[in-house]
């Protein structure tokens, strides 16, 4: 075999050897950006107390932090056991996701499939509830400290609520036109009427709860604060509007536009002080956070 054939041979090995190499790097990659977000969403580390955000003093007193999932930092998402340490840990809301599991009950989950959180596998909206409530939930912040925990239905945090004196805003994930009515009853037979929020994405959705519960307060949710957003908010008579944290930190223009024209915003998702202080100096006052850290 001649040098040139062998110089031809191992550069070929060398290529696939690296090619290989790349796609071995790329597949462990995908595995581990899953369990990144993972692990900081189950995070139990501490969050700091209000009184220790870098606010200035006179002006801590207007900030309004809900817990978002309940405390999610400090017990599973979406769980009584949230709730209890949102109040515990001083907040004033929580925010709870909703969706409807396949019989019409109401019950508390982030995500459409319960593997995330749980020992079951599927979406929440292929089980009844009393298959649902099978499900152990065994992952989250300090679930060790949790037995037997299931998806709570949403009359069950309400009462958790009302325990823990703690104001909900109900977020709608997964829903139907013909489920607002008995989502309307259960508030107002929980006695939350006039404290508590409904945010959804849909501000069709949101005027039919208004249509069946005019004294029900709305939140639309808008996930980027586009040019375009901003002028249909401004032109509906919603006056309550939830952004997310990750995507609107240089939209200040637009949150100016909206806080100028009397509408109120909440921020989703604030996990550190200097991100709230930057939206606070914008006008932002209302944080929904499970984790503010320095």
């Amino acid at each position: 075999m001649t040098k040139r054939k062998l110089k031809l041979m191992l550069h070929k090995k060398y290529i696939r050897g690296l090619i290989v190499f790349a796609l071995c790097s790329l597949i462990i990659l995908c595995a581990a950006i899953p369990a990144v977000k993972h692990y900081i969403r189950f995070s139990s580390k501490e969050p700091i107390a209000l009184s220790d955000i870098f606010i200035k003093k006179t002006d801590r007193v207007k900030i309004n932090l809900t817990a978002q999932r309940g405390l999610a930092s400090q017990a599973p998402e979406n769980t009584l056991p949230a709730i209890e340490q949102a109040s515990k840990k001083g907040f004033r809301s929580v925010e709870l996701d909703l969706r409807l599991t396949k019989d019409g009950v109401w019950v508390l989950s982030a995500d459409s499939r319960v593997n995330l959180t749980t020992d079951g596998f599927g979406k929440v909206s292929s089980y009844t509830y009393y298959d649902l409530i099978t499900c152990k939930v065994n992952r989250g912040a300090n679930c060790k400290n949790y037995n037997e925990l299931t998806i709570p239905s949403l009359e069950q945090a309400l009462k958790a609520c009302l325990e823990y004196n703690a104001k909900p805003i109900l977020n709608l994930l997964d829903y139907s036109d013909n489920s607002l009515e008995a989502l309307i009853e259960i508030i107002e037979e929980n006695g939350f009427t006039e404290s508590c929020r409904v945010m959804c994405e849909s501000e069709e959705t949101l005027k039919k709860i208004n249509e069946l519960n005019p004294n029900i307060q709305t939140v639309i949710y808008i996930d980027r604060l586009t040019s375009g957003k901003v002028k249909k908010v401004l032109s509906s008579s919603q006056d309550e509007i939830c952004i997310n944290s990750k995507y609107n930190l240089h939209s200040g223009k637009n949150i100016t536009k909206l806080i100028d024209n009397g509408k109120k915003l909440y921020c989703m998702g604030v996990s550190d002080a200097e991100k709230m202080q930057k939206y606070f100096e914008l006008g932002i006052c209302n944080f929904i956070t499970d984790r503010i850290y320095k």
